[in-house]
Protein backbone atom coordinates (compact mmCIF):
# COMPACT_ATOMS: atom_id res chain seq x y z
CA UNK A 1 0.00 0.00 0.00
CA UNK A 2 1.21 3.42 -0.76
CA UNK A 3 2.69 5.74 1.85
CA UNK A 4 -0.54 7.68 3.43
CA UNK A 5 -3.26 6.14 1.47
CA UNK A 6 -6.53 4.70 3.52
CA UNK A 7 -6.56 0.81 2.58
CA UNK A 8 -10.13 1.12 3.51
CA UNK A 9 -10.94 3.82 0.94
CA UNK A 10 -8.83 1.58 -1.61
CA UNK A 11 -11.45 -1.30 -0.86
CA UNK A 12 -14.28 0.70 -1.76
CA UNK A 13 -12.91 2.20 -4.79
CA UNK A 14 -12.65 -1.72 -6.07
CA UNK A 15 -15.27 -3.10 -4.53
CA UNK A 16 -17.72 -0.51 -6.15
CA UNK A 17 -15.45 0.28 -9.42
CA UNK A 18 -18.14 -0.96 -11.59
CA UNK A 19 -21.27 0.60 -9.90
CA UNK A 20 -19.90 4.09 -10.58
CA UNK A 21 -20.75 3.60 -14.44
CA UNK A 22 -24.10 3.86 -13.93
CA UNK A 23 -24.89 5.87 -11.29
CA UNK A 24 -23.87 9.66 -11.24
CA UNK A 25 -23.45 10.19 -7.35
CA UNK A 26 -20.92 7.35 -7.26
CA UNK A 27 -19.91 8.43 -10.54
CA UNK A 28 -18.48 11.34 -8.53
CA UNK A 29 -18.02 10.18 -5.26
CA UNK A 30 -15.43 7.70 -7.08
CA UNK A 31 -13.82 10.19 -9.49
CA UNK A 32 -13.06 11.88 -6.19
CA UNK A 33 -11.55 9.19 -4.67
CA UNK A 34 -9.05 8.34 -7.23
CA UNK A 35 -8.09 11.84 -7.97
CA UNK A 36 -7.24 11.52 -4.33
CA UNK A 37 -5.12 8.47 -5.22
CA UNK A 38 -3.71 9.75 -7.70
CA UNK A 39 -2.44 12.57 -5.86
CA UNK A 40 -0.97 10.55 -3.09
CA UNK A 41 0.71 8.31 -5.37
CA UNK A 42 2.15 11.20 -6.85
CA UNK A 43 3.33 12.51 -3.57
CA UNK A 44 4.92 9.33 -2.56
CA UNK A 45 6.67 9.37 -5.89
CA UNK A 46 8.08 12.74 -5.06
CA UNK A 47 8.95 11.74 -1.59
CA UNK A 48 10.98 9.12 -3.38
CA UNK A 49 13.01 11.10 -5.41
CA UNK A 50 13.75 14.08 -2.74
CA UNK A 51 14.79 10.45 -0.72
CA UNK A 52 17.10 9.63 -3.59
CA UNK A 53 18.66 12.83 -4.16
CA UNK A 54 19.60 13.40 -0.14
CA UNK A 55 21.26 9.98 -0.45
CA UNK A 56 23.21 11.74 -3.39
CA UNK A 57 24.39 14.49 -1.46
CA UNK A 58 25.01 12.68 1.55
CA UNK A 59 27.03 9.50 -0.30
CA UNK A 60 28.16 11.02 -3.72
CA UNK A 61 26.92 7.37 -5.28
CA UNK A 62 24.17 8.83 -7.50
CA UNK A 63 24.33 10.52 -10.38
CA UNK A 64 22.49 11.85 -13.98
CA UNK A 65 23.64 9.88 -17.01
CA UNK A 66 25.53 12.49 -18.53
CA UNK A 67 23.73 11.26 -22.59
CA UNK A 68 20.63 10.51 -21.56
CA UNK A 69 19.83 12.07 -18.07
CA UNK A 70 18.37 9.38 -16.36
CA UNK A 71 19.11 9.28 -12.53
CA UNK A 72 21.08 6.94 -11.37
CA UNK A 73 21.98 5.20 -7.93
CA UNK A 74 25.03 3.65 -8.31
CA UNK A 75 24.33 0.76 -5.93
CA UNK A 76 21.74 -0.31 -8.29
CA UNK A 77 23.88 -0.38 -10.87
CA UNK A 78 27.73 -1.94 -9.50
CA UNK A 79 30.12 -0.29 -11.61
CA UNK A 80 33.15 2.22 -10.63
CA UNK A 81 34.02 2.67 -14.43
CA UNK A 82 30.24 4.05 -14.94
CA UNK A 83 30.68 5.83 -12.57
CA UNK A 84 33.35 6.97 -13.30
CA UNK A 85 31.91 8.27 -17.10
CA UNK A 86 28.48 9.55 -15.50
CA UNK A 87 26.75 6.62 -17.64
CA UNK A 88 23.88 4.37 -16.88
CA UNK A 89 24.30 0.94 -17.80
CA UNK A 90 22.81 1.57 -21.03
CA UNK A 91 25.07 4.56 -22.69
CA UNK A 92 27.65 3.20 -21.00
CA UNK A 93 26.76 -0.04 -23.26
CA UNK A 94 26.68 1.78 -26.64
CA UNK A 95 29.73 4.27 -25.70
CA UNK A 96 32.18 1.35 -24.77
CA UNK A 97 30.24 0.27 -28.91
CA UNK A 98 31.27 3.72 -29.85
CA UNK A 99 34.95 3.73 -28.95
CA UNK A 100 35.46 0.52 -30.81
CA UNK A 101 36.19 2.58 -34.05
CA UNK A 102 38.55 1.53 -36.38
CA UNK A 103 40.60 4.49 -36.73
CA UNK A 104 44.30 5.06 -37.18
CA UNK A 105 45.04 6.53 -33.42
CA UNK A 106 42.83 4.07 -31.82
CA UNK A 107 44.41 1.59 -33.63
CA UNK A 108 48.12 2.79 -32.82
CA UNK A 109 47.24 3.04 -29.04
CA UNK A 110 45.54 -0.36 -28.84
CA UNK A 111 46.85 -2.51 -31.43
CA UNK A 112 45.47 -4.63 -34.45
CA UNK A 113 43.42 -6.43 -31.95
CA UNK A 114 41.51 -3.52 -31.35
CA UNK A 115 40.72 -2.72 -35.30
CA UNK A 116 40.45 -6.47 -36.13
CA UNK A 117 37.12 -6.37 -33.35
CA UNK A 118 36.63 -2.73 -34.65
CA UNK A 119 35.98 -4.21 -38.45
CA UNK A 120 33.74 -6.58 -37.22
CA UNK A 121 30.99 -4.21 -35.67
CA UNK A 122 27.90 -4.17 -38.19
CA UNK A 123 25.73 -1.29 -38.72
CA UNK A 124 22.30 -1.39 -40.88
CA UNK A 125 19.51 1.32 -40.59
CA UNK A 126 20.51 1.90 -36.72
CA UNK A 127 20.35 -1.31 -35.17
CA UNK A 128 24.27 -2.54 -34.68
CA UNK A 129 25.48 -6.37 -35.01
CA UNK A 130 28.73 -8.00 -34.34
CA UNK A 131 29.74 -11.25 -36.56
CA UNK A 132 32.10 -13.78 -35.18
CA UNK A 133 34.17 -16.28 -37.63
CA UNK A 134 32.21 -19.04 -38.27
CA UNK A 135 32.01 -22.10 -36.31
CA UNK A 136 30.29 -25.48 -37.96
CA UNK A 137 28.75 -27.31 -36.15
CA UNK A 138 29.09 -25.20 -33.08
CA UNK A 139 26.23 -24.99 -30.18
CA UNK A 140 25.71 -21.53 -30.14
CA UNK A 141 25.77 -19.44 -33.14
CA UNK A 142 23.88 -15.87 -33.64
CA UNK A 143 20.66 -16.04 -35.54
CA UNK A 144 20.69 -19.90 -35.15
CA UNK A 145 23.52 -19.71 -38.06
CA UNK A 146 21.48 -17.67 -40.94
CA UNK A 147 23.78 -16.70 -43.94
CA UNK A 148 23.71 -12.93 -43.88
CA UNK A 149 25.92 -11.43 -46.61
CA UNK A 150 27.10 -7.81 -45.75
CA UNK A 151 28.73 -4.90 -47.94
CA UNK A 152 30.57 -2.53 -45.77
CA UNK A 153 30.97 1.07 -47.08
CA UNK A 154 34.27 0.58 -47.13
CA UNK A 155 33.81 -1.47 -49.76
CA UNK A 156 34.31 -5.11 -47.63
CA UNK A 157 31.97 -8.06 -48.44
CA UNK A 158 31.34 -10.57 -45.76
CA UNK A 159 29.67 -13.46 -45.56
CA UNK A 160 28.82 -14.62 -42.05
CA UNK A 161 26.79 -17.73 -40.15
CA UNK A 162 27.75 -16.54 -36.76
CA UNK A 163 25.92 -13.05 -36.88
CA UNK A 164 24.87 -11.21 -33.53
CA UNK A 165 22.34 -8.37 -32.55
CA UNK A 166 23.56 -5.85 -30.05
CA UNK A 167 20.46 -3.99 -30.45
CA UNK A 168 18.71 -0.77 -32.03
CA UNK A 169 21.42 2.00 -31.59
CA UNK A 170 19.88 4.73 -29.35
CA UNK A 171 19.03 7.87 -31.15
CA UNK A 172 21.54 9.95 -28.91
CA UNK A 173 24.56 7.75 -29.92
CA UNK A 174 23.84 7.26 -34.01
CA UNK A 175 26.08 10.05 -35.03
CA UNK A 176 28.94 8.23 -33.29
CA UNK A 177 27.60 5.05 -34.60
CA UNK A 178 26.41 5.57 -38.33
CA UNK A 179 25.57 3.05 -40.46
CA UNK A 180 28.61 1.67 -41.87
CA UNK A 181 27.31 -1.79 -44.14
CA UNK A 182 23.96 -3.02 -45.90
CA UNK A 183 22.88 -6.93 -46.16
CA UNK A 184 22.95 -8.02 -49.66
CA UNK A 185 19.84 -10.21 -50.38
Amino acid sequence: MMHGMDPERVQIAIEHADRFIYNSDERGYMSGLLQELLWERDEFIRTISQMLRVMEEKTGTSYECSECHSFIYDQMMNGAVMMERKLCFSCNYWFEWAHLLPDELTTLLNGEDHKREAERCVRVNGKHYYYHDDEPGAAFQGHGGAKFTIKFNDGRQVITKNLWAQGTIPAHFRDRLPDNAQFIV
